[in-house]
């Protein structure tokens, strides 16, 4: 078990995007190994009169508190331990005290994430585990699987939904709590429709120019994207990849320039690349609205670019909705217990994460019969400071509003915020926004 006190936060450690600007990872590209055989695995599933004796709640947690995301594993850590005191504060859950065990999980390569798992699973006989990301695909997913403990998950990845949609009866225990990166794609044309009914942007040609990096995961967003917009009656003027790092956008900015788009959406999780980007763009633009996927809500892109970051637009599949009381007390209680600001995503949602489960925990009445547990998590719907968590069956992951349901409370809202005055303002969806959204001053 990891020492409560979690360390400070050095130079080196970076956010979940920030890393990406120091290594060339491409999400979802390992495959699974060494799993557990059939005998090991049938000891994990039948091991539940250890944590009955014990009577103590045992959670488990696999966060990168050392290494290139340390600093999104910290405040996930802290998250979480604040969730525990809360619940243990008022008596636990089904009779029990909660235990907290986080596992280091590093720079998340596969074997090293595989063994951590195998620990949690058979040394200290976890119960669950509920944790953030990472970045490899479905290497931990058959472990989970094979121990029978419910596994949550925020991995966003389009590519565990589908393991798990092919076999929802092996992975009847694996969830991811939020949507997947597709929706950054598909749920794009709702957002610009949103802005171009108020008025205020009004496309001159319909274009939009899509650039996005070599790997997995944001091709996976920019395809979407492109058929998305273009089934919504925009035409793509440019579907550019690149292969990081890109210093030097001449190029790219010669054909935009050539073909001037409506909206230049990046699909790309590297902040260097975004950055140079949005400096050589803002030299000379043309009248088109900056789409940066997640990268501008990062401190260090504001730091960089100075006032080319102004106006542009990001998004998220799960942020803290600062226009509701719960997540603006959230957002106090965070900084009067930790003495330091909760970032606008993850401390949320790892947060939410705990709540949602304990909760499941509350209304089976048990925790050592996971599939009660699984079963109460499929009728909680709980209200966390991110939004409502209700589960497709089909991949077991979060709904989203508004691509998924249609009801504010029916899911996790799709966040799409921009940067007005340094500032981070929701400009969508309704009905969630902080600010109406406003035209770069270049226009």
């Amino acid at each position: 078990m990891k020492d409560s006190k979690s360390p400070p936060i050095s130079e080196q450690t970076l956010s979940r995007e920030t890393f990406l600007t120091r290594a060339g990872v491409v999400v979802g590209g390992a495959a699974a190994a060494g799993l557990l055989g059939p005998s090991r695995a049938s000891a994990m599933i039948n091991r539940g009169a250890v944590n009955r004796a014990s009577r103590t709640l045992k959670l488990g947690a696999t966060l990168p508190l050392t290494g290139f995301a340390a600093a999104d594993g910290i405040e996930s850590q802290r998250a979480q331990k604040l969730a525990i005191e809360q619940w243990n504060a008022n008596g636990g859950v089904a009779g029990s005290k909660i235990r907290h065990i986080v596992l280091d999980l590093g720079t998340m390569e596969p074997a090293h994430h595989q063994s951590i798992v195998r620990q949690l699973i058979d040394k200290y006989k976890v119960d669950a585990v509920v944790t953030g990301y990472t970045y490899y695909a479905g290497v931990e997913l058959d472990l989970f699987a094979r121990s029978g403990i419910p596994y949550l998950n925020v991995n966003t990845n389009e590519d565990d939904a589908t393991i798990v949609r092919k076999n929802t009866k092996k992975y009847w225990n694996v969830y991811q709590y939020d949507p997947t990166n597709k929706w950054y794609g598909l749920g794009f044309p709702r957002f610009v429709n949103e802005i171009v009914r108020g008025g205020v942007f009004k496309p001159a040609s319909k274009k939009v120019a899509i650039i996005y990096a070599s790997d997995n995961y944001d091709s996976t967003i920019a395809t979407n994207c492109k058929s998305a917009m273009e089934k919504n009656g925009w035409t793509t003027s440019l579907f550019e990849k690149v292969t990081s790092p890109v210093n030097e956008w001449g190029p790219v900015l010669a054909k935009i320039k050539k073909d001037p788009p409506d909206i230049i959406f990046v699909a790309s999780g590297v902040l260097g690349d975004q950055v140079a980007f949005a400096k050589q763009f803002t030299q000379d633009p043309t009248k088109s609205i900056i789409y940066g996927q997640y990268i501008p809500s990062l401190k260090e892109y504001r730091q960089q670019t100075g006032k080319a970051s102004e106006g542009a637009i990001w998004s998220t599949m799960i942020g803290i909705l600062t226009s509701t009381a719960k997540g603006r007390a959230f957002q106090r209680t965070f900084q009067k217990r930790w003495n330091v600001a909760a970032s606008a995503s993850t401390a949320g949602y790892i947060y939410d994460g705990v709540n949602l489960y304990l909760s499941a925990v509350k209304r089976a009445g048990t925790f050592t019969d996971h599939r009660k547990v699984i079963r109460a998590l499929n009728q909680v719907h709980y209200q966390g400071v991110c939004g409502t968590y209700v589960f497709n069956p089909s991949d077991q992951c979060a709904l989203n509003y508004p691509d998924q349901v249609s009801k504010p409370n029916g899911g996790i809202p799709h966040l799409y915020v921009q940067i007005q005055n340094g500032k981070d303002q929701i400009v969508g969806p309704t009905p969630f926004t902080t600010s109406k959204f406003k035209l770069p001053a270049y226009f």
